[in-house]
């Protein structure tokens, strides 16, 4: 019979008990469980720079350019900053706006995976607290939870889209819409779709659903030509400077054991290839185990290429552009592959002690991947709980408090120094990353600092070096600011010396943020100077100075 393969999934054996209480009534405390703890940990999250981004193009952008001119430069399709426009622009306050929109989502996904999915009740009552799920994409407000959820709608719609199909192709154009990663593994899953209409030789009988991909295949080159970078975007330099061969066989050979089993990786760009040998041979083993016991478990011959193509596809993808809060994606597909396999598997009623032993194995090596993500979650939570995450609501408060708002604040760009840490070889003035964080809780459209193109948002676009240094005489003439925003002294002091200010500065206020990442955190921080003759009276806040010079 269809749709028993609830008792397939390795979990199954393992809690009997567990697993035969009622799915209903264990699916709602669970959600209950689930929207408090993320609810908590979030109102304890400061927000980062990305969050930021996004409620500032939602409250400040018009809706023009959201969505004709900054998808081509931030590289994301507009539905998140759409959906987040409705709060911000309706004046709710930052933080409360951006974490209920992302809480809403996120319970909306969780119940989707609760009451929809096929799975056992023990592996439903885990998997909203494992480290993606619950902290990086529940607790940290990015469109990451729409594209779970349409992934988790796709696979409910799976069994039945031959008679149905206008249900799949809804879910999947949503897959589109929440992320560019989401029109990669739509791609995955709508040429799968391809390939069982053409094995089945169903192509000129099943006329709705050639229809509902050809209108899923325009929707995808709509979002596509609307994302498509601009010659300046800086995210076509990552692009092209990432080793994309390498990179897609690190997908492959320590992304599994990453997402599931070990924490070998720091956050950056280049994490995913920056393993030792003897890291990548204990990732490579487990992953290899991973991807077996995938095979193993849900491929089945009659959908090889519905549980492939979508990893595929993605890894296509996250071999040109990726980083570490992108490794749940894959965790999702996973979930989904495995969603479709156990929704249209039959049971033959044969088993055999082989297959008992490969079951109870396989439940054995899920679980300690389980109760080990579940306790990544611990610790980024408590980490999150007693540090700020990112600078931005602390600083904040002391501008508030100190009545600095309305002052004249200069922020620093990005520049790479050489190896004396004297001198910038590689500059770009258009990112002035530092004041994104604090903009969203000003109350108007006017940046913190006067040296942003006049707007709230940060712009990621690569200049020229004759923009940079128009950008530098444009601001050269606005004279000395009050206040300079910096996370980087070395990287102040450089670009202090190219503008000229030859005044005295003080340091006023300097703050550590632990940016969690499973089980460790990467420390960073916030300097503010002052001009020592602005006559600004302040009180300054240097608590965490040794920490942050490296004598704490």
């Amino acid at each position: 019979m269809e749709g028993s393969g609830r008792s397939k999934l390795p979990f199954s054996g393992l809690f009997t008990g567990f697993n035969s209480l009622s799915e209903r009534k264990t699916g709602m405390a669970v959600l209950v469980l689930f929207v408090m703890v993320s609810t908590a940990v979030a109102v304890f999250h400061e927000p980062w720079l990305d969050e930021a981004q996004s409620w500032l193009i939602a409250r400040d952008a018009s809706y023009s350019d959201m969505l004709f001119k900054l998808p081509h430069v931030e590289g994301h399709v507009p539905l998140w900053w759409l959906i987040l426009s409705i709060p911000a622009k309706l004046g709710v306050p930052y933080e409360t706006g951006l974490k209920a929109v992302n809480i809403i989502i996120s319970a909306s996904a969780c119940a989707v995976f609760l009451f929809r999915s096929p799975f056992p009740n023990a592996f439903k009552a885990v998997m909203p607290f494992t480290y993606f799920f619950m902290y990086q994409y529940a607790v940290i407000a990015r469109p990451y939870m729409l594209v779970t959820i349409a992934l988790f709608l796709a696979a409910d719609s799976f069994k039945t889209r031959g008679e149905h199909p206008v249900r799949t192709l809804l879910s999947l154009i949503l897959l589109c819409l929440a992320d560019t990663f989401g029109i990669a593994i739509t791609g995955g899953i709508a040429a799968a779709w391809v390939i069982d209409l053409i094995r089945k030789r169903a192509v000129f009988r099943s006329y709705k659903q050639v229809l509902c991909l050809a209108a899923l295949l325009a929707a995808a080159i709509l979002l596509m030509l609307m994302i498509w970078p601009t010659g300046n975007s800086a995210g076509m330099d990552e692009v092209s400077s990432k080793p994309v061969l390498k990179t897609f066989l690190m997908e492959i050979l320590m992304l599994p054991s990453e997402l599931c089993i070990t924490s070998m990786t720091a956050y950056g760009p280049d994490a995913i290839t920056g393993l030792s040998s003897g890291q990548l041979l204990i990732t490579s083993v487990i992953s290899i185990l991973l991807w077996a016991a995938l095979a193993y478990f849900f491929v089945r011959r009659d959908i090889l290429p519905d549980i492939f193509l979508p990893f595929l596809t993605l890894m296509i993808f996250g071999a040109l552009y990726i980083y570490l809060h992108h490794f749940g994606l894959f965790l999702m597909t996973g979930i989904y592959a495995a969603w479709i396999s156990l929704s249209t598997r039959k049971d033959t009623g044969t088993e055999t002690s082989r297959k008992d032993l490969m079951r109870w194995l396989g439940g054995a090596f899920c679980s300690v991947g389980v109760v080990i993500s579940i306790m990544w979650t611990c610790f980024a939570s408590v980490n999150d709980i007693n540090h700020p995450y990112w600078i931005s609501r602390d600083l904040y408060n002391w501008i508030e408090e100190n009545s600095l708002e309305d002052r004249k604040w200069f922020a620093t760009w990005d520049l790479t120094a050489d190896e004396s840490g004297t001198h910038a070889v590689e500059q770009n003035t258009a990112v002035t990353r530092e004041a994104t964080p604090v903009n969203p809780y000003l109350n108007d459209a006017k940046p913190l600092n006067f040296n942003n193109e006049g707007v709230t948002y940060a712009i990621f676009a690569s200049n020229p070096d004759s923009t940079n240094e128009a950008d530098i005489a444009s601001w050269k003439s606005m004279g000395e600011p009050d206040l300079i925003l910096c996370s980087d002294m070395s990287r102040a002091a450089i670009i202090m010396q190219e503008m000229g200010y030859g005044s005295q500065y003080d340091m006023a206020y300097i703050r550590e943020c632990r940016t969690s990442w499973k089980d460790t955190f990467t420390k960073g921080g916030v300097m503010v100077l002052i001009r020592r003759d602005s006559g600004i009276s302040y009180r300054a806040e240097l608590s965490d100075l040794p920490s942050i010079m490296g004598q704490g």
